[in-house]
């Protein structure tokens, strides 16, 4: 299996091949955005989007587990993947979690003298200033 990967604003996009039905697009940002609210979702919406992203399971097998068909828990990955993304521009918690994350590193960074201090406090603020941004654009 092959496998590309594109990064565009913060969320990995992967494509696989496995040379039989072309390509596949899985977002792994509604991976990451099911981490943070996953328990706010339906049972069911949280278990199909945990089964698909984190399990790797595919919609026909996911199908077969709940006894529906394909369009139907695809139709249920949407609608998660959907409250998934207006809880997190309404709440921010996993952009801000990640900000905090680069600014933790920076500072590990220069701690451990891998860096120069300044360099490590300029790397924090370009994070916390990359956060501030997309805030303000409702990002």
């Amino acid at each position: 299996m092959e496998k590309i990967v594109y990064t565009t604003y913060a969320v990995n996009v992967f494509w696989f091949t496995d040379g039989r039905h072309g390509y596949t697009m899985k977002n792994l940002n509604t991976g990451y955005l099911l981490d943070f609210y996953g328990p706010l979702l339906t049972g069911r919406q949280q278990e199909a989007l945990d089964m698909y992203y984190n399990m790797d399971y595919s919609l026909a097998e996911i199908a077969a587990e709940f006894g529906v068909t394909r369009q139907g828990v695809h139709r249920l990955i949407l609608q998660g993947e959907k409250r998934l993304s207006e809880m997190e521009k309404a709440l921010g918690h996993a952009a801000l979690y990640s900000a905090a994350a680069e600014m933790l590193e920076a500072f590990r960074e220069a701690e451990t003298g891998g860096t120069d201090k300044a360099d490590a406090l300029k790397q924090a603020a370009e994070a916390l200033a990359r956060h501030m941004e997309r805030d303000a654009n409702g990002i």
